[in-house]
């Protein structure tokens, strides 16, 4: 009987597919958003935290993170929504 040894690369090849998971996932969540701010006119930090099922600061990062990508996200206090285009 062969005995197989767990070689320590097996270790980092398994972080490394939950990293990949984790971002597509938190791509996911940004299409997500861009998505639910097209189907209504205006919506309440509140209703999106439910519908994405995160936190408050965490849809307040990915907003940033949008806008920073060129995402024209408008916002008055407690709203948000798609800026309409410019052409």
């Amino acid at each position: 009987m062969m005995t197989r040894f767990r070689a320590s690369g097996d270790d980092h090849t398994s972080t490394i597919g939950k990293e990949r998971q984790l971002r597509y996932h938190h791509w996911v969540r940004l299409l997500r958003i861009v998505g639910l701010l097209q189907s209504r006119y205006y919506r309440t930090p509140a209703e999106l935290c439910v519908e994405l099922e995160v936190s408050r600061r965490t849809l307040q990062r990915d907003i940033a993170l949008l806008r920073r990508y060129g995402v024209d996200i408008e916002g008055a206090p407690g709203l948000y929504r798609l800026a309409k285009p410019r052409w």
